[in-house]
């Protein structure tokens, strides 16, 4: 018999910016900007190798790279364009903007623009979870607020090392709050053809359930 799609789910809770698992351990996620490795000189591509080399070195503990694809989605570009286009009492200014408008409409109805999301996703897991340990089926940890805060400030250390590290490849690596970790897992599991657009009633719904 097939198992439930909610069966492979393994998060149990998301608080404090955090994943809380099934087997007490901890996930924080960390969103990184992609950064355009063949418009770099030589010099900057050396240097990037370089910065993360240094990255990957240092990792003292398990890390997930997660990559997504998803299809662009440039709706709040174009709404902000439009905003400015009704300000905008320059004719020139005007037109040029109008034409662009309907270039992107135009483009992005044939083309199908991918975007590329990437993730760090950095845990903290309990002695048991790290050998392998398994809970008995339908059997979830219990994790006393003591014990999750003394997760909590290890799992900081951790990621406060990947921020600083990643940090000079000159992009700006952002740490995931519960309304983004939310997000993330539901459009994971209810993958949309673009990528965060999940409805806002529907956004509402999973809140109140938490």
């Amino acid at each position: 018999m097939a198992k439930p799609t909610l069966s492979l789910i393994k998060v149990v809770d998301i608080r404090d910016g955090v994943f809380v698992m099934e087997d007490g351990g901890l996930r924080a996620v960390i969103e990184v900007p992609g950064v355009n490795f063949s418009l770099a000189s030589a010099k900057e591509q050396e240097i990037l190798i370089s910065i993360f080399k240094q990255f990957l070195d240092g990792l003292d503990f398990k890390v997930q790279i997660l990559l997504l694809s998803r299809y662009a989605n440039i709706d709040k570009y174009i709404d902000i364009l439009q905003e400015r286009l009704k300000k905008e009492t320059e004719p020139l200014i005007k037109f040029q903007l109008e034409e662009y408008i309907n270039f992107l409409k135009e483009y992005i109805s044939t083309h199908h623009v991918m975007q590329k999301i990437f993730y760090v996703v950095v845990p903290y897991d309990t002695p048991e979870a790290e050998v392998g340990f398994k809970l008995p089926l339908g059997k979830k940890a219990e994790v006393k607020e003591e014990d999750f805060n003394k997760k909590l400030e290890q799992l900081k250390i951790r990621v406060n090392y990947v921020l600083e590290t990643l940090g000079g490849l000159g992009v700006q690596p952002r740490v995931l709050d519960d309304r983004d970790l939310l997000v993330l897992l539901f459009e994971m599991v209810n993958p949309s053809v673009y990528w965060q657009t999940v409805p806002k009633e529907v956004f509402d719904a999973l809140t109140s359930m938490r």
